[in-house]
């Protein structure tokens, strides 16, 4: 996952990398957002192919730097 600069993409940085080079499918990505509360959440979800896992990541992107707070992976 990588965060992007608003104001100027090319300024960006990997905030959550994974070398396991394995294939995906069935990705999906979601923010929730609540004005009241002030917290912005990421959520990514895929499935990998050749295991047969599936994982799920949520992170908080409402502060300056991206706080992971899940991860679920199941079989």
């Amino acid at each position: 996952m990588i965060k992007f600069h608003e104001l100027n993409p090319k300024k960006f940085n990997f905030f959550v990398k994974y070398k396991t080079k394995l294939d995906i499918s069935d990705a999906d990505i979601a923010i929730v957002r609540n004005e009241k509360e002030c917290y912005k959440e990421l959520i990514v979800s895929y499935k990998t192919i050749n295991e047969n896992t599936y994982n799920i990541f949520i992170v908080d992107i409402s502060g300056v730097e991206p706080i992971p707070l899940y991860r679920h992976e199941s079989f």
